[in-house]
């Protein structure tokens, strides 16, 4: 039989003998070691129970995790075996002595329109994307047909430098859901779609594009009231009247005090009132990152375009954040991913630059 590997449309349970043990060497590994003894005690006092209703209850009571993400997760890990090892992403040592994840299909021309591989409840398909012939953006396009299926899609990153990243693609509630690698051709090595079905009933189906773009649009939305936001893309004019001219406030940056601001700039956050709703794309030139400068004290940051963790932020000097970040939604909450498109409180320890990335 095939193996996570060999096989990834086959079903996590589908009996795929010895390889089988993959995805409990994986929680081990990502959570520690005491998990699949906490797995067997529950299946012990619980045998009747589904076993991934097992696996969920033992992640989310112990580890602060589920299931879903697990997975997805682990498809990660299985993708970046063998050849595509790294140290550093997802990091284990055994990963090169691991077959090669097969892959669905791999896509050199843009652009493109696919469709799954064989794919059954808790598998994978692997989609790998080679670089465009030119600098162009690369927006990836997933359509999860035929819910109630859920799918966790990730797209993961390969830099010529060696550097690799992830992203977890955010789906909507009818599994749509879109991403924009923004790294240049010379640069990107290879990325990979990673395909994961979460759920536990037979038949996914799922449809993808990936085509070049020199330009990206991306939807925004903002409450009637007074709102902490950004701007996540390059306009052609970044003057606040004209990207919101349904503002009916001044725009405010803080800096010791706040400021009117008449013109946005990328990574930095404002406050500006609407009179009502406001939805609407804003079209322009996607950036990979952005750096701004930052202040002791509180600061005022924005994303880019994707939805990012606080995480992969990184300051200069090092190590300079000393709070959490807080948005504003009639009220302010803590956020442990920052929102496209939104603002958010932060503090440093010393005056220094802080790097946002898109992934």
């Amino acid at each position: 039989s095939g193996s996570p590997f060999t096989s990834p449309g086959q079903s996590l349970d589908a009996g795929q003998g010895y390889e089988d043990c993959n995805w409990m060497h994986f929680l081990s590994e990502k959570f520690e070691v005491n998990i699949n003894k906490r797995i067997w005690q529950r299946r012990q006092s619980n045998p009747s129970e589904n076993i991934f209703t097992t696996f969920n209850y033992v992640l989310s009571t112990f580890y602060s995790s589920n299931f879903q993400n697990a997975f997805r997760e682990y498809i990660v890990w299985n993708f970046l075996t063998n050849s595509r090892a790294t140290t550093t992403h997802p990091g284990y040592g055994e990963a090169p002595q691991y077959p090669l994840a097969a892959l669905c299909t791999t896509v050199s021309s843009f652009p493109y329109n696919g469709s799954n591989c064989s794919i059954t409840k808790y598998s994978a398909n692997f989609i790998r994307i080679n670089p465009p012939a030119n600098s162009s953006n690369l927006m990836i396009n997933f359509n999860g047909a035929n819910s109630p299926h859920i799918f966790k899609v990730t797209v993961v990153t390969r830099r010529t430098s060696g550097l690799v990243q992830s992203f977890e693609i955010p789906l909507d509630a009818n599994n749509d859901g879109s991403f924009l690698i923004t790294i240049p051709n010379n640069q990107l090595q290879y990325a990979g779609l990673c395909v994961a079905v979460v759920s536990g009933n037979t038949g996914p189906t799922f449809t993808y594009s990936i085509t070049e773009q020199t330009t990206f649009s991306t939807a925004v939305s903002y409450n009637s009231g007074w709102n902490l936001l950004s701007v996540p893309i390059s306009l052609s004019n970044m003057n606040f009247s004209s990207i919101f001219p349904e503002a009916s406030s001044n725009a405010y940056f803080y800096d010791n005090g706040y400021q009117i601001a008449t013109t946005a700039e990328l990574g930095k956050g404002y406050w500006l009132k609407f009179d009502q709703v406001v939805n609407k794309n804003l079209t322009g030139t996607p950036q990979t990152s952005t750096q701004i400068n930052v202040k002791n004290g509180w600061n005022i940051i924005g994303p880019l375009h994707n939805n990012i963790p606080v995480a992969n932020i990184t300051t200069n000097p090092p190590n300079i954040i000393s709070s959490l970040f807080y948005g504003y939604n009639n009220g302010y909450q803590t956020a442990t991913t920052l929102e496209k498109g939104k603002g958010y409180w932060v503090k440093v320890s010393a005056n220094g630059t802080m790097t946002i990335p898109t992934t």
